[in-house]
């Protein structure tokens, strides 16, 4: 088996049909190398090494379908390599080929790609083969991989939302739940995940709740409004459930904590559980506790007259008087020969005519007589003999009359000893007891005439500063006349121009928000909204503007940061970085931003583990891995000052490897050590595959050992032909040793392969599963199958044999499929 001489891994990241975007490393010269590869590969065209970088540069430029012809033309003698395998399946994942894909990765991770994870990055792979398969409507594969990513990975929580779909697609709710809460441990402020645990939660009460459960059905209800605890749906169920085991306080209180966002059709079921656990506690003596369905059915607009009844009962039964009363007269509203209510309204009008009469009595006592009077009042209207009630009231006009004109002359003394702001003050304040008083009105008059100068004064500076735009400054002086004089014409026609003016402000600053949202400019429509709403702050429609502004930011925000976490779990850095970023220009977050910083952190950690890998490398003189652990280093950071200072030092080694090689060709060729030749040219053309001196040297070579290598051919051809395989195995060997891409010794080689494999012991199953690899490699799939199916012949326990048949069978069905389609 032919092994690799220099370490050729393509590091891109990986990308398939489910991302958005595709990272690959950056290469300006990549198609002239891959022309050169094609114009070595004329000369030297069974090269399997020229093969698989051809494939390689290939890879790197995005032409898979190429890539994966010539990794097929190379794969025999790289069967055994992890990077060959790692690329082929980095290939098939590209397009799609999720099957192909997986054996290709599962046979580099039995070589111990596992070992090397910051060179082999499986884990990203597998998500993405896991995508694919998603995509692709296979969810028990996906799911398989899935969890091969949970177990790898430090980070899984992309891997953990997508089975919490899955798990829920597929009927199995508590596998779900499970996944996404583990997304919610890791993410707490994740609200997709918390919607999906709280379905899963609320739809398992409700099936509790179908089936007789409600110990169960309550737990659930409680677990799913612990996620959201606003839920109406979950209060207004725990309410039933509670009304159902007789505790009516909690019913009471659940649901009507519920009832202002609770569903139109469920609005008569939840008020006829209030009315009855009210109902309930009332006939219990416990109206206290039914004092919040009081309120709530006193309020409700849908009340029956039995509601208003009920309600009016427990007010009654709580000594709340004037609530009772006001609940009764409803009643009779509807009902006037209701006799219960008209009953209760007797007890309800003598405790209401007392609670209003000593409220009254406490207001006159404080010294608020206004308030006080309009008590005793409404006590006397309930009851016009109430004798107390009727001297406290008289007293009280009495006293407000008194003090009214106290103040009236207070404010003829000020306005006498030229004080007309106080003289008006402390007039008004008369005025507020009684304000139809004919003497204070004359009083108020006479200041404000007083007051003319000064009022002018104000008018001309508010008219001054609306002049020059200052109308805030204006409006403030505006406001003042009126406190001064509320019926001034011209500071009310000011503030109706200002008002005016502030009005088409905002109706402009509107129309520009509209615009700016509807050409997508959503930083410039949230600013101007919030400037409209600067300037009125109650504004509808400024308020509904910004409102729809910030839900499309939200949902393009969530929409970024869904393909940056992907990205981010399936290796591609700066596709995460890119759609972190068109994040945080949307909406700045501290926890975007430190999302992003942790995933810095982490890009960095590999970079530094790449650059070390390629100076350890290029000291060993493993210069195409070195080169190839640049490319991956490139991808992670592409404007990394040290990657590209690295990358001319290492492509200055090359060019001194090279030289170095050309000059030791040279003296082989001129010695006629033409075998040694041979290999010296075909280490430049790994390097260099486009080196002309490297190509005529390389034709000069294999001319002169053709002579060697016909006879050695014709040899092991006459031993075939006569039964003699172990004369034609010597000299095929000798001729491989000249030059292991002969095509001429590959064909008898494989031909004595074929004639030798006549009987099978159990040591032949590991290779015969390696045969069934390269012949699916090559497209022949139905051979495929015989070989795994040979395996386990010999091992029934052999997992990826049946597995691959499995894959094989489906690569099948597709052609047929396809033909027929």
């Amino acid at each position: 088996m032919l092994r690799i001489s220099g370490f050729c891994l393509l590091f891109l990241l990986l990308a398939g049909p489910p991302l958005p975007a595709v990272e690959t490393a950056p290469s300006s010269l990549a198609e002239k190398t891959i022309q050169r590869y094609r114009q070595a590969l004329t000369v030297d065209p069974d090269n399997l090494s020229l093969h698989y970088y051809l494939g390689v540069s290939l890879l790197i430029e995005g032409r898979d379908r190429d890539a994966i012809t010539e990794f097929r033309s190379a794969y025999p003698g790289f069967s055994d390599s992890v990077e060959a395998n790692y690329n082929f399946a980095l290939a098939y994942s590209r397009l799609g080929d999720a099957d192909s894909a997986l054996l290709y990765l599962e046979r580099a991770e039995d070589l111990g790609a596992d070992k090397q994870p910051d060179l082999f990055p499986l884990t990203n792979l597998y998500f993405n083969l896991a995508l694919i398969y998603i995509d692709t409507d296979q969810p028990a594969d996906a799911i398989r991989l899935l969890h091969r990513v949970i177990t790898r990975s430090e980070n899984a929580t992309e891997a953990r939302r997508l089975l919490g779909d899955l798990y829920l697609g597929q009927g199995q709710p508590d596998k779900a739940a499970e996944q996404w809460k583990k997304v919610l441990t890791e993410q707490p402020d994740d609200n997709i995940a918390r919607t999906a645990l709280y379905s899963i939660r609320f739809n398992k009460g409700l099936k509790a709740l179908g089936t007789k459960q409600p110990d169960a059905a309550r737990q659930f209800f409680l677990q799913a409004r612990e996620l959201e605890p606003d839920s109406a749906l979950c209060g207004y169920y725990l309410g039933y459930l509670a009304y159902q085991r007789q505790d009516y306080p909690a019913a009471i209180d659940l649901l009507t904590r519920s009832a202002a966002t609770i569903p139109d059709d469920m609005q008569s079921s939840l008020t006829a559980m209030v009315y009855n656990s009210a109902a309930a506690l009332l006939d219990a003596g416990e109206p206290e506790k039914a004092r919040p369905a009081a309120d709530f059915l006193g309020r409700s607009p849908d009340t029956e007259t039995q509601a208003h009844y009920l309600t009016g009962n427990i007010h009654l039964a709580l000594k709340q008087y004037p609530q009772a009363r006001e609940q009764y007269l409803q009643v009779l509203e509807h009902d006037p020969t209701h006799v219960g209510a008209n009953l209760n309204l007797q007890k309800a009008d003598q405790g209401a005519s007392e609670t209003y009469f000593q409220q009254g009595r406490a207001l006159y006592r404080q010294g608020n007589l206004p308030a006080a009077i309009r008590k005793l009042e409404a006590a006397l209207r309930i009851n016009p003999g109430h004798g107390m009630a009727r001297s406290y009231l008289d007293q009280s006009r009495q006293d407000l009359q008194t003090e009214s004109s106290r103040r009236f002359a207070a404010g003829q003394e000020a306005l006498q000893a030229g004080q007309p702001r106080l003289a008006l003050e402390t007039i008004r304040q008369g005025l507020d007891l009684t304000p139809a008083n004919a003497a204070g009105l004359k009083l108020e008059q006479q200041a404000l005439a007083a007051l003319e100068k000064q009022i002018r004064t104000l008018l001309a500076d508010a008219a001054s500063l609306k002049q020059a735009g200052s109308n805030r400054e204006a409006g403030d002086i505006y406001r003042q006349v009126l406190q001064l004089e509320p019926d001034n014409t011209a500071a009310r026609g000011g503030m109706a121009d200002l008002e005016q003016q502030r009005k088409i402000e905002v109706d402009n600053l509107i129309d520009k928000g509209e615009r700016a949202l509807e050409d997508g400019q959503l930083s410039e429509a949230r600013r101007v909204y919030q400037q409209a709403l600067t300037i009125s702050p109650q504004n509808r429609a400024a308020n509904a503007g910004l409102e729809r502004t910030e839900a499309l930011v939200s949902s393009l925000v969530s929409e970024e940061l869904h393909w940056a976490r992907r990205a981010r779990q399936a290796g591609q850095f700066s596709v995460a970085r890119r759609h972190y970023r068109k994040a945080l220009q949307l909406k700045p977050s501290p926890q975007l931003k430190a999302e992003l910083v942790e995933m810095e952190k982490t890009a960095d950690r590999k970079v530094g583990k790449l650059l070390k890998a390629a100076y350890a490398a290029s000291e060993a003189g493993q210069l195409n891995k070195a080169r190839t652990l640049l490319a991956k280093a490139e991808a992670v950071a592409p404007n990394d000052r040290t990657i590209a200072d690295r990358r001319r030092e290492l492509e200055t080694d090359i060019a001194l490897r090279v030289r170095r090689n050309l000059a030791t060709a040279t003296a082989q060729d001129s010695t006629g050590q033409y075998q040694a030749a041979l290999t010296s040219y075909r280490r430049v053309l790994d390097l260099d595959p486009g080196n002309p001196q490297a190509v005529s040297g390389l034709k000069q070579s294999r001319k002169a050992l053709s002579g060697q290598l016909r006879e050695l051919v014709a040899k092991a051809t006459r031993a075939i032909d006569q039964g003699d395989y172990t004369t034609a195995a010597g000299a095929l060997e000798k001729a491989r040793g000249i030059d292991p891409y002969d095509t001429a010794a590959g064909k008898q080689l494989q031909r004595l392969k074929t004639i030798r494999k006549e009987g099978l012991e159990p040591e032949d199953a590991q290779q015969l599963y390696l045969e069934g690899i390269e012949l699916y490699t090559s497209g022949h799939y139905r051979d495929a199958i015989t070989r795994w199916q040979q395996v386990l012949t010999l091992q029934p326990q052999h997992e990826k044999a049946r597995l691959n048949i499995e894959k094989a069978e489906r690569k099948l069905a597709q052609l047929k499929a396809f033909s027929n389609g």
